[in-house]
């Protein structure tokens, strides 16, 4: 699970785009949204499966104000927060 802290006034950095890149050069999308359905809402964070963090080497975020930030992955580790930085 990888979450994406944002700044004050949008900690849960709804609008980040993360790209996902694994080692095999395939990259997965994902953006970070609040809400889904009637009476329900999706986590803002990343899941990813044991074999996709594996194969996994690098995060790409575009945080909601359009800097970019990169970020190597730690495979030992199945919680990692990243923060936007100031």
């Amino acid at each position: 699970t990888i979450e994406l802290v944002g700044p004050l006034g949008n900690r849960s950095a709804v609008g980040a785009k993360a790209t996902i890149v694994g080692q095999d050069g395939i990259a997965q999308s994902f953006e970070i949204v609040l809400g889904g359905g009637y009476l329900s809402q999706s986590p803002p964070r990343i899941t990813l499966s044991t074999a996709e963090l594996d194969n996994s080497k690098s995060i790409q975020v575009r945080w909601p104000d359009g800097r970019q930030t990169e970020h190597r992955l730690n495979l030992s580790h199945s919680r990692q927060t990243i923060t936007q930085p100031d």
